[in-house]
């Protein structure tokens, strides 16, 4: 394949080309997480295609496996998923005297067949096997084993936390989720409250005018410390926040002294100031926040600011809150009726251990410049 333009009568390299084609064919974007982040949203509004599953496919029990002088096994139970490829784990801890313990993937009808198993000798940890199930084949077994042939030896092995998930990778255990009850919520990125805790005022020497798009016009010079409150430090007016990656934004314009503020339950405040232009934060487990703007004593200002917290390790451009609005999925996971947010898009829930997956139409303009910097970036010519 040859390009017209610059690089007239030069071979593109198939790479570049298969690159060039799927950014052709990107008005469809996708994306799968426990929470999702959609970029260039069309403007036009649709309907997504979302679902929502269980990480751990699988409901299965704990159980202990004990017995003395040969192998002694137990059924964990006769499970069903599409054919593919999966990873199992299991924790185990060994409470007698020490042996060969094993976890296998066998057949459901015929337990000759194993589709990967696991062993350890170690008194305590985790086992995890990959194994793929056959185009047509949906059914399978998981066997718990502890092997004490030819030993008079008396074990008891627990098994516990067993988790089944798509891929290869073996990921922290969260247990089985019954999604239909698992609410939905849309949004846009910029994760403050559409009606922050404090409206425009006057106090200690600064105006505070909250904008129509939430961005916030600070003016006058400070006679003493004094906050504007996106969200209140009372316990009752925190907001929720999700463990996860998060980034602060927006304190451009403001004194070196001045900063934007979120504090997380449990742990300390964390500070954005224009040395920063940005803040990115790790929630390390589920809480409530609050979030506000300090301007200090002595600073003198005349600026409009954009205060942003949104999901993820990058700040992106301001967009203004936008209300949340939550869907129930049905008994298959389906959500129905999600409509578009645009540009950006968040889909979450505020249940551990749930994966979305959302299928969308991108910003046609957006996907057509990509195409044509792809070009360019070859030397053709558009």
């Amino acid at each position: 394949m040859k390009i017209i333009g610059n690089t007239v009568g030069t071979t593109m390299n198939p790479k570049k080309v298969a690159e060039i084609v799927d950014t052709a064919n990107a008005l469809k974007g996708k994306a799968s997480g426990a929470a999702i982040s959609l970029s260039d949203v069309s403007p036009l509004e649709h309907t997504l295609k979302v679902g929502v599953r269980s990480k751990n496919m699988v409901d299965a029990p704990d159980l202990a496996v004990e017995g003395s002088g040969s192998w002694t096994s137990r059924k964990v139970g006769v499970f069903s998923l599409p054919s593919g490829k999966y990873t199992a784990s299991v924790d185990f801890i060994q409470e007698g005297d020490l042996s060969t313990v094993a976890f296998d993937v066998r057949g459901a009808d015929d337990i000759s067949i194993r589709y990967g198993g696991k062993d350890s000798t170690q008194a305590s940890g985790q086992m995890a096997v990959t194994f793929t199930l056959p185009e047509g084949v949906n059914d399978f077994s998981l066997f718990a084993y502890s092997n004490n042939t030819g030993e008079s030896r008396n074990t008891r092995c627990v098994f516990s936390n067993i988790q089944i998930e798509p891929g290869t990778t073996a990921s922290p255990y969260t247990p089985f989720v019954d999604v239909q009850n698992t609410a939905l919520k849309a949004s846009g990125k910029n994760l403050l409250p559409v009606v922050p805790y404090e409206k425009t005022k006057t106090e200690n020497g600064i105006t505070f005018t909250l904008n129509d798009d939430n961005s916030l016009h600070i003016k006058g010079t400070a006679t003493a410390d004094v906050s504007f409150r996106y969200v209140s430090e009372n316990n009752a007016s925190r907001k929720p926040i999700k463990k996860g990656s998060y980034t602060i934004s927006g304190a451009d314009g403001l004194n070196k002294s001045d900063r934007i503020t979120i504090g997380i339950t449990g742990i300390s405040e964390y500070y954005c100031h224009i040395a920063d232009g940005k803040r990115t934060i790790e929630v390390e487990e589920d809480g409530t926040f609050y979030f506000k703007v300090s301007i200090m004593n002595g600073s003198t200002l005349d600026v409009t600011i954009y205060p942003q917290l949104e999901p993820g390790i990058a700040a992106t451009a301001y967009e203004p809150p936008k209300e949340p609005v939550t869907y129930m999925p049905n008994a298959d996971g389906t959500v129905d009726g999600v409509k578009s947010i645009s540009p950006t898009m968040v889909l979450r829930t505020e249940t551990d251990g749930v994966v979305i997956d959302a299928e969308y139409n991108r910003d046609l303009n957006k996907a057509y410049e990509a195409l044509v910097n792809a070009i360019k970036a070859l030397g053709g010519a558009v």
